[in-house]
């Protein structure tokens, strides 16, 4: 079955209002990943091999994959390693508020790099929300998103139709960063926003000839997801203080999964070398934040 991994400290009901019922919803979140912070998921994601997503959607033909705050740290493992593998399962990335760097960084993450340039050659959605949300020893996803942002080549376009309007919104064919700034706290990122954004309709029509406007992604009668049979009520989370790694105080998931496989080809031999960055750390955090 056709399957969305929805990785970090969240839900699985956050989201499937908007997943059609014929696609199964994975999450891994802290339990799963054995700690609470980006280098636990990076941790995780590098012990699954060198094809993770045969071990986490077997039986998947397409995956979205859909991630809030320290999740970015599996995530980048997981693009990085299908781009690698030429593997084209993977058919759509949702960042919520999940893209994190260092201060002084000036080069894109590898992984999320090479696979949003095979987006931009196959017309797969893209999108990443960011917001100005950080403690002080490390930057907010605004500003750490932008090298990635920069050799994207994004530039300046209207906001996307059928999603709470940000500060601005940059995008390249379907290639999208929509900066909230301060609009929404950093857990509303995925409480809020990760509905409306799989609810677009582009996640589950990957082989829709998209134009390169943001008009591709309004939502059409004919691909809003039918609604689950079954939902939960959406928690709210308590808030906690900043610390130095801001924690979201959101319920642990309960981990739902049904699979699937096909096999495409799409570029990246460069990530090989990206993955072995990976696995040093060489631009991972040394400690847990978002």
């Amino acid at each position: 079955m056709n399957t969305v991994l929805w990785i970090g400290p969240v839900w699985p009901a956050l989201i499937a209002p908007a997943v059609p019922t014929d696609w199964a919803i994975r999450t891994i979140d802290d339990h799963i990943t054995g700690g609470n912070g980006s280098e636990a998921y990076k941790r995780w994601a590098l012990g699954l091999g060198n094809d993770p997503l045969s071990k986490l959607a077997p039986d998947a033909r397409e995956i979205v994959i859909a991630g809030f705050s320290r999740g970015h740290g599996a995530i980048e493992v997981l693009l990085g390693l299908a781009a690698g593998r030429r593997d084209a399962r993977v058919t759509g990335l949702l960042a919520l508020d999940s893209y994190y760097s260092a201060w002084g960084v000036k080069e894109p993450k590898l992984g999320f790099l090479a696979w949003c340039q095979i987006a931009l050659q196959n017309g797969l959605p893209a999108i990443f929300t960011t917001s100005t949300h950080h403690p002080a020893q490390y930057p907010s996803s605004s500003e750490s998103i932008k090298p990635l942002a920069q050799a994207l080549s994004l530039t300046e376009t209207r906001p996307l139709s059928g999603v709470p309007e940000p500060a601005r919104t940059m995008g390249r064919g379907t290639v999208f960063w929509l900066d909230y700034e301060a609009r929404f706290r950093h857990e509303d990122h995925a409480i809020k926003l990760g509905q409306p954004f799989l609810s677009i309709g582009a996640y589950f029509r990957p082989r829709f000839s998209y134009e390169t406007t943001p008009a591709a992604f309004a939502p059409t009668p004919s691909v809003q997801a039918p609604p689950r049979a079954q939902t939960t009520a959406t928690p709210t989370p308590a808030t906690t203080p900043v610390q130095a790694v801001p924690t979201p105080a959101l319920p642990p998931s309960q981990a739902t999964s049904m699979q699937s496989t096909k096999s495409s080809s799409l570029a990246g031999w460069g990530v090989a070398l990206g993955i072995l960055a990976l696995a040093g750390g060489a631009y991972a955090l040394k400690r847990s934040h978002q």
